[in-house]
């Protein structure tokens, strides 16, 4: 019995010391490395009584944190700004304590937690800096007279501030007066390389304005730091004068004639405002009298340069130019602005001879009348005299001045013959008699008709107004009647003339219904007249029209074939459209299903050109049949991706390297080096940056991309030994992805991803540069992962393996005290089980 008290004391001696030592592996330390949480690493900001924050320890008995913060980053000045080993929480709010404001610059710190066991380790030093000081701007601008002459180019409005800014934050542009709402539209704005010059473009629209001394102003700006710019306004900083000036004209002569020979016709042109006197308008007569009548002699402008003057001699050269128009163009204001071209109407006449006879011809000559006309080369009014013989004895006229001229002769005998004599005189009073004519008026005879003009040939309405147009030379026309014969097609037969109606008054016209339904249709008439004369049928239709209510339909529109994605906004659009009868005529094109082309003629394959900006792009298209029907919209889609960078570097020597230089672009890979094998001429490096995966780029890059490009180049392979690529990549994303630069990765595609050994070769406030070296080009991808966080696995396993040690010796120690003592004592094995068992649930005593 002794001897088993005995083994139960040293057990429990040995569990005592497994317990302690337990513990002591897990609080016998000083407290882990906390994680700092605000303000941010290598934050700007305008805030000089930052909150600062860092990870509590829990679970590590913490007594107090210690915050130390010093513009030294060793913090080797015993006199720290701020070190207090005595805070609480794992925060401390400057604001609480403002003697503690930071001045403007730079300054780190750091955090280290303190339990029973002494001060752990401090932290990694985070940075920031403090900028209370408001940037301030000037103002330039490209430009500082915008005319006529600059209409579709570019005002670019300079801004230079005296710090870097906050490129996300864009400044505020605006003039007075508000040249936006008549000259200037804003097309597009950018920020230089180094953030400390903002540029905004307008482009320049001629608008017929005036606008003298403008101002631009600028507000808004951030620094880094959030402080807002000191607003700034440069005054009279350009002029708009895009005011084109008038012309009035008036000429010293209205009427030329015989008697204006030898003298001047002058052309005064009176202008609204002062022009440019080294600029003569051009004078110019419709029609040409200067190649007929006048002869240029002298110009000269006025004293204050307002009006222009020229003179020409006047000529006799027999001709007659009725209402000459007088056009001035040309001529220029101070501003360099042309002038509104004018053409003054009808401001002279030219009448240097007498009118010439043509063309007497007799028409509509019946039994008791007939008509006679002729035409003149200018002007005159129009006489007949006529008679049965040549002594005439009758006259009909009408003064109007015309030049076609027609008279007719009423209360004539039939079937008789008549000579008559045309007379026309001009306003000059020049007068011109004909020949002797003859003429011989007819027997009864039918009346005549025909279907009028049916315009368009092909009708969209199953209704048409069809009219006619029917007389008779020797009575009145009592009815018409409309006959029509149809066929589906051009290649069907036609079918029978149909009588369609009768109408029995003038206007001859009937409302046509198409009642063969769509298809092609002839028209002819016949008439009646009072003396019961029908007109004979004629041996071919008057008029034929066709008849199309179908819109026609489109079955599928392409753009580019197959493809679903396109380099440039030049593409081919392909139409399958079908119609009826008409025929496809015409079609146009949208971007947004609003804005539409103007019709044009139809084709299946049309260039187009996509508006500007990499995402998809969709084509709106309509048809329309020579009726006028115009189809449904059918769209289709395509993605455009442009966004392409190219650099010429020229001749490479062998084994020699050159550099493209993309930074000056903006964009994050910064540098393509080529290193030659051999002299490579004409050499051109083309790089295209995407954000999202391309879509010609089957499979995503490993990871999580921050964007994807790709690198190619006209220099063969062969000829280069290897390709040097140079690419930042942004510490905002690094940190928004919890990741350090150490984790970046660069991917290529070789039909798979594959990893690019990288290497870190600098950094700036913004981003971190880095360089690899590749054989060959293709697509690449910039990618990072956050790595997972570390398990404390080296304590806990140390202990667990203690532990066990600790109980499989106390296990083997004591199986061998017990089977001692059951050998000396004789306690069985059942006994010896019992025993054990009460011992350990401590029952009683063995």
């Amino acid at each position: 019995m002794g001897s088993i008290r005995k083994s139960r004391f040293i057990v429990g001696i040995l569990l005592a010391v497994a317990l302690l030592l337990i513990v002591n592996l897990s609080a016998s330390a000083p407290p882990n490395v906390p994680g700092l949480a605000a303000p941010d690493n290598q934050k700007i900001t305008n805030d000089n009584t930052p909150y600062f924050s860092w990870e509590n320890l829990t679970g590590e008995n913490i007594l107090n944190y210690h915050l130390v913060v010093d513009n030294d980053s060793n913090f080797a000045d015993v006199d720290n700004f701020y070190d207090n080993s005595n805070l609480t929480d794992n925060f401390d709010n400057f604001d609480t304590h403002s003697e503690n404001a930071l001045p403007e610059g730079t300054w780190y710190w750091h955090v280290s937690g303190e339990n029973a066991d002494g001060l752990g380790a401090w932290s990694e030093t985070w940075t920031l800096t403090v900028d209370v000081t408001r940037p301030t701007a000037q103002i330039a601008v490209s430009d500082t007279l915008i005319s006529d002459a600059d209409a579709g180019s570019k005002l670019t409005v300079t801004i230079t501030y005296s710090e870097v800014m906050d490129n996300s934050v864009y400044p505020s542009i605006s003039f007075t007066p508000d040249v936006t709402a008549d000259t200037l539209t804003h097309s597009e704005n950018w920020w230089s390389a180094d953030n400390t010059i903002y540029y905004e473009n307008y482009t320049i629209g001629d608008e017929n304005v005036e606008n003298v001394g403008v101002d631009v102003s600028v507000t808004g700006g951030k620094d880094l730091a959030g402080n807002d710019q000191v607003d700034n306004t440069g005054e009279n900083m350009f002029d708009v004068d895009t005011l084109n000036p008038t012309a009035q004209i008036a000429v010293s002569d209205t009427l030329i004639s015989d008697a204006d020979a030898g003298s001047k016709l002058t052309v005064t042109i009176t202008y609204s405002e002062v022009m440019d006197n080294s600029v003569y308008p051009s004078i110019s007569f419709t029609p040409d009298v200067t190649a007929d009548t006048l002869t240029y002699s002298e110009n000269w402008w006025s004293a204050d340069n307002t009006i222009y003057y020229e003179n020409y001699t006047i000529g006799d050269e027999d001709v007659e130019n009725a209402d000459v128009n007088v056009s001035v163009t040309g001529g220029k204001d101070l501003a360099g602005n042309p002038q509104v071209d004018n053409t003054g109407e009808n401001m002279f006449d030219v009448d240097t001879k007498a009118p010439t006879i043509s063309g007497i011809t007799e028409s509509s000559v019946g039994q008791t009348s007939a008509t006679i006309n002729w035409t003149t080369d200018e002007l005159a009014n129009s006489v007949v005299e006529y008679g049965t013989t040549t002594s005439y004895g009758t006259t009909e006229s009408d003064s109007s001045l015309v030049t076609s001229h027609s008279i007719t002769l009423t209360n004539l005998s039939g079937n008789t013959t008549y000579h008559y004599r045309v007379k026309s005189t001009d306003a000059a009073n020049n007068t011109t008699t004909s020949s002797d004519q003859q003429f011989t008026t007819t027997p009864l005879i039918a009346p005549t008709s025909s279907v009028d003009n049916i315009t368009p040939y092909w009708q969209s309405s199953a209704s048409v107004t069809i009219t006619a147009t029917a007389s008779d030379n020797d009575g009145t026309v009592e009815n018409v009647t409309l006959w029509y014969r149809y066929r589906e097609n051009s290649g069907a037969s036609w079918g029978s003339w149909d009588n369609f109606g009768v109408d029995n008054s003038s206007p001859w016209s009937w409302a046509f219904d198409a009642p063969d339904n769509d298809g092609l249709y002839e028209f002819y008439t016949r008439a009646t007249d009072n003396d019961d004369q029908t007109e004979a049928a004629p041996s071919t239709a008057d008029e034929n029209a066709g008849f199309d209510t179908v819109a026609p339909t489109i079955s599928s529109v392409q753009i580019n074939g197959e493809n679903t994605v396109t380099p440039s906004t030049s593409v081919v659009i392909s139409i399958v459209a079908q119609d009826n009868f008409s025929g496809l005529d015409q079609m146009r094109f949208s971007d947004d299903n609003e804005n539409w082309t103007d019709w044009e003629p139809f084709a299946s394959e049309n260039d187009y050109v996509l508006p500007a900006g990499d995402e998809n792009k969709r084509v709106y298209v309509k048809v329309k049949d020579n009726a006028g029907n115009e189809s449904a919209m059918v769209d289709n889609w395509i993605v455009l991706e442009t966004g392409v960078y190219v650099e010429s570097l020229g001749t490479i020597a062998e084994n020699e390297n050159t550099l493209a230089d993309f930074g000056q672009f903006g964009l994050l890979v910064t540098g393509i080096n080529l290193f030659a094998k051999d002299n490579i001429d004409n050499v051109e490096v083309e790089v295209k940056v995407v954000q999202e995966k391309p879509a010609e780029v089957s499979e995503a890059a490993p990871g999580t991309a921050t964007y994807y490009f790709e690198v190619e180049t006209n220099a063969l392979a062969d000829n280069l030994d290897n390709v040097e690529i140079r690419f930042d990549v942004a510490k905002s994303w690094l940190d928004n992805l919890g990741i350090g630069a150490a984790d970046v990765k660069l991917w290529k595609l070789d039909n798979t991803w594959q990893e690019v050994s990288t290497t870190i070769v600098g950094e700036n406030a913004s981003h971190v540069h880095f360089s690899a070296t590749v054989p060959s080009l293709s697509w690449f991808a910039v990618t990072g992962e956050k790595p997972a966080a570390p398990i404390p696995y080296l304590p806990v396993a140390a202990g667990v393996i203690i532990i066990v040690v600790i109980l499989i010796v106390l296990i083997w120690w004591w199986k061998k005290q017990s089977l001692s003592s059951a050998s000396s004592q004789g306690v069985g094995v059942a006994g010896e089980s019992q025993a054990h068992l009460e011992w350990a649930l401590n029952l009683k005593e063995p």
